[in-house]
């Protein structure tokens, strides 16, 4: 890759794990990554300037190394150590943030999570285009929290997909898309490593072909597209005619957004401190069975172990 070949991008993410994979990947790849924008914490009093650039802190006097070393980086971290400016936002829609991004010149914006939407004066700032990486096979699931649905769905294969942003939220067209597996019981902040992982890999690729003119579009089928927003409390319930294996999955799936599952049998409700194990072949001869904190519970098909609060 030369010189003029070089892409030069914006990351937009988040301070959370999903985002850390793919800015790792264009630094790694040979990408110019001129900034990296997270957003403004809310209900941040008084309120944040609409940009602002964030200065890497200092060492915390009498902090345990061993202990800094535990902590995960974050995108603003591996930013920092490579010399890359960190941009905070609060709104996009500020003419004062527009003019700042706009003045990185850069040929491709990519986003990995980033709570805000995208208005249009942002959108057309890229002369190649805004991409974005979604955590499923678009155009299934489309929407915020695609691997909430995933889980809820008890689905087996899920996906990544690199794609065009436009004013459809999740519907432009795909330049990059892979399948990855969910095993079995696994929980959801791994399950979000692992998509970021693959995520990263196929930015990437989407980039330097963007910029070498290569990249490959494929339009989304809207007649089979699905797209969920953010859950109710009604979505956190597991009736008991779901399958063991499914109920396992979602319950360990959504273990780490601080909000319990909720078994529903009959008329009684459990809140569901953990999924412990199940058994697809067993029967029991009631609807569920204590065990102390533990709950055995008849579903269909199988047993399902939890331990309720």
């Amino acid at each position: 890759m030369t010189t003029q070949q070089i892409p030069r991008v914006l990351l937009l993410g988040t301070r959370g794990v999903f985002s850390r994979a793919p800015l790792l990947a264009l630094i790694e790849g040979g990408v110019e990554v001129r900034a990296v924008v997270v957003s403004a914490p809310g209900q941040v009093f008084p309120a944040p300037a609409p940009i602002r650039e964030l200065s890497a802190p200092g060492a915390v006097p009498g902090a345990l190394p061993l202990l800094q070393q535990e902590a995960e980086e974050s995108v603003m971290e591996i930013a920092w150590e490579r010399g890359i400016p960190v941009l905070e936002v609060a709104s996009l829609h500020d003419a004062e943030a527009v003019a700042t991004l706009a003045s990185y010149n850069v040929d491709v914006l990519c986003v990995a999570c980033f709570p805000l939407r995208l208005p249009r004066q942002v959108l057309e700032l890229p002369p190649l285009g805004c991409l974005n990486v979604h955590p499923s096979l678009l155009p299934k699931n489309r929407g915020p929290v695609p691997l909430f649905w995933t889980f809820r769905a008890g689905d087996r294969t899920t996906g990544v997909s690199v794609h065009l942003m436009t004013d459809d939220l999740d519907g432009g067209d795909i330049l990059e898309q892979a399948p990855i597996e969910v095993p079995d019981g696994i929980v959801g902040e791994e399950m979000d490593r692992r998509c970021s992982a693959l995520g990263g890999h196929l930015l990437l690729k989407a980039v330097r072909n963007l910029a070498a003119g290569t990249a490959r579009r494929t339009c989304q089928d809207s007649e089979h597209a699905s797209y969920h927003g953010w859950p109710s409390a009604e979505d956190f319930e597991v009736p008991t005619w779901w399958s063991a294996r499914r109920a396992f999955g979602f319950i360990r799936g959504i273990s780490d957004w601080g909000r319990p599952a909720v078994l529903v049998v009959g008329q009684e409700r459990f809140e569901v401190r953990a999924a412990l194990d199940y058994l697809e072949g067993e029967t029991l001869h009631a609807p569920y069975v204590r065990e102390g904190s533990a709950l055995r519970v008849q579903l269909s098909p199988g047993v399902l172990r939890v331990e309720i609060g």
